[in-house]
């Protein structure tokens, strides 16, 4: 699932590329990070890679369990103590989201995650004190 995470900031890069043909491209074109997700039972088929943006509190209405865990750090789409992440907002939610619809996962503990890459200098992040204190990531 890594590998396939650290392929797809290439083609972010090309998308971005693209997308400002003939302009400046600037850092703020690509998203912060990228990170894959699948069930816990490695079924990659199913792996999704979403990247960070905006967190949008409806959006996880959809997934009640993974709105009410995220509701235990604070409100969706703000900050806390200790955190310089909004709730909601990093790519492992987003990619959570998207596992947890399409496959029917029912517990965030049910969830793999790739590493988390910056997919401007396809650098390794360290995930944030949200994503450590919901999801099982190192």
């Amino acid at each position: 699932m890594n590998i396939e995470t650290y392929r797809k900031c290439f083609d972010i890069c090309d998308e971005v590329k693209a997308a400002r043909l003939g302009k400046e491209i600037r850092m703020r074109d690509y998203p912060a990070a990228i990170v894959s997700c699948a069930d816990s039972w490695q079924n990659y088929t199913d792996c999704v890679t979403e990247s960070s943006g905006k967190a949008n509190a409806l959006s996880y209405r959809k997934t009640p369990v993974l709105e009410s865990t995220l509701l235990t750090l604070g409100d969706i789409g703000k900050q806390r103590t200790g955190c310089k992440n909004y709730i909601g907002a990093c790519a492992e939610p987003h990619a959570a989201r998207t596992v947890m619809t399409n496959c029917n996962v029912n517990n965030v503990k049910d969830l793999a995650f790739s590493y988390a890459y910056r997919p401007r200098t396809k650098m390794v992040l360290r995930y944030c004190k949200n994503c450590t204190d919901i999801f099982d990531v190192f």
